[in-house]
């Protein structure tokens, strides 16, 4: 390679070098004063989410004996199965009360013995 071919290769590397950093300095995704809400970390509770909390024995015991060892996609759909069989067997007074409970759990969390079972 002729010194003359090395000093345009090395020019476009330097210019290309200085694009990027230009770029890099003047276009940002999001600027600080445009950051949006923070992002709420956590579940969403509902009525089901607080009934599957409190019945979570009832239908690992139910699933283990009788379905056995499953695929996980198969014991996706066979908890949501039982737990449906659960809430329809769940009077209103304690509907009401997983009702109640899923708005203060969206609010302020579970309680902190709760969140560690």
């Amino acid at each position: 390679m002729s010194l003359n071919n090395f000093t345009v290769l090395w020019n476009l590397c330097y210019m290309f070098q200085q694009q990027i950093k230009w770029f890099y300095t003047n276009h940002r995704t999001v600027q600080k004063e445009e950051e949006g809400p923070p992002v709420a970390v956590g579940k969403a509770w509902t009525t089901w989410l607080v009934a599957a909390h409190f019945h979570k024995k009832e239908i690992d015991e139910t699933l283990e004996k009788e379905f056995g060892d499953l695929a996980p996609n198969q014991r996706i759909a066979k908890w949501a199965k039982i737990l449906t069989g659960i809430m329809s067997e769940l009077d209103s007074v304690t509907l009401n009360r997983y009702s109640v409970l899923a708005e203060n759990w969206k609010k302020e969390g579970p309680p902190r013995e709760i969140q560690r079972v």
